[in-house]
């Protein structure tokens, strides 16, 4: 079943058909990279509200 490939034309789309699947991986990490940042970040804020609450109080 393996086809022959016949000259550059295939190759490029091949190639090209590869770095755009490479280019969708990227942005698939770089999208969940995104998402684990903001919800650190909104993780962080939440504990310095918590903090600044507790101490409110007290004072």
């Amino acid at each position: 079943m393996s086809r022959v490939l016949s000259g550059p034309c295939d190759y490029a789309k091949i190639k090209m058909k590869m770095c755009f699947i490479d280019e969708k991986l990227e942005r698939a990490k770089d999208r969940k990279a995104f998402k684990r940042k903001l919800k650190r970040e909104r993780e962080e804020r939440e504990q310095e509200e918590k903090a600044k609450n507790s101490a409110a109080p007290s004072s």
